[in-house]
């Protein structure tokens, strides 16, 4: 399990904490005939929540068995009755895991509702209610999941134990929202990466390597050793994946059950 993977980097031996024996009596409550995910036990169809929960089995859980068209129903049955009077992060979850089954326009109306109500002139200072309200000022909460939004989202990132993967993303979903993506120096394994995500193309450069990295397009080629500063095209739905050519985890071995794996 992920607790015995954790205890073999960390050096501490967890095994009498029986995280094991915990992790597997967690369950998701699921309702197989409406096909989505229950808050809880007992949850009744629009009730209203105060933020994202169950979606967040989508992204950024990552969890495995979960089919598009089951993602689809939950953001359904809980976006409209998540309130209005919660967290902004809620929406940038939404926004991230719209894009993930390719609903571009749900993404895009829920990227603008992750900000636009709650940022405060003339710095764009994040406040935790929308407006007229205020709440907590300069609320970073908020402010960091709009940037997951645009990482993970609009830029394409998705960061595992083994690998970092970037998805190309399609002209309508950055035109609709009318936006283009430059992330620079994003850091993964020693490494220096750049990903642009624009109208025009999608493309990937590594600026630095503390260690050797291969890199592959799952076009049927074999990965290849990534090249200092070489400029990588990334086909539209196209995915790339970046992993170390070997176990960088210094003979911890991975888990193979972990969420997201």
């Amino acid at each position: 399990l992920f607790c015995s993977f954790v205890s073999c980097i960390c050096g501490d031996d967890v095994r009498s904490k029986n995280w094991s024996e915990i992790a597997s009596q967690i369950k998701f409550t699921y309702d197989e005939v409406a096909d989505f995910h229950l808050q809880y036990e007992g949850y009744l169809p629009d009730t209203i929540i105060k933020q994202a929960d169950a979606i967040l089995l989508g992204y950024p859980l990552q969890y495995p068995v979960m089919k598009a068209y089951t993602l689809w129903n939950d953001l359904l049955v809980y976006e409209p009755v998540t309130r209005p009077t919660g967290p902004a992060m809620s929406w940038s979850m939404h926004a991230i895991n719209h894009l993930d089954i390719g609903n571009p326009r749900e993404a895009a109306e829920n990227f603008n509702r992750s900000y636009q109500p709650y940022i405060r002139g003339p710095f764009h200072v994040w406040c935790e209610l929308q407006k007229p309200a205020t709440g907590a000022r300069n609320f970073l909460t908020g402010a960091g999941g709009f940037l997951q939004a645009v990482l993970y989202g609009y830029a394409g990132f998705r960061v595992y134990l083994d690998r970092l993967q970037i998805r190309g993303r399609y002209l309508q979903e950055l035109s609709v929202v009318d936006i283009a993506v430059t992330a620079q120096g994003v850091q993964y394994l020693g490494a220096l990466i750049t990903v642009r995500q624009t109208m025009e193309k999608s493309e990937i450069i590594v600026t630095h390597l503390d260690q050797a990295l291969v890199i592959e397009f799952g076009d049927g080629n074999v990965a290849t050793d990534v090249v200092l500063n070489k400029v990588y095209p990334l086909s539209r739905g196209a995915i790339a994946t970046i992993r170390a050519k070997s176990n960088p985890y210094h003979g911890c071995d991975l888990p193979k059950d972990v969420i997201g794996y």
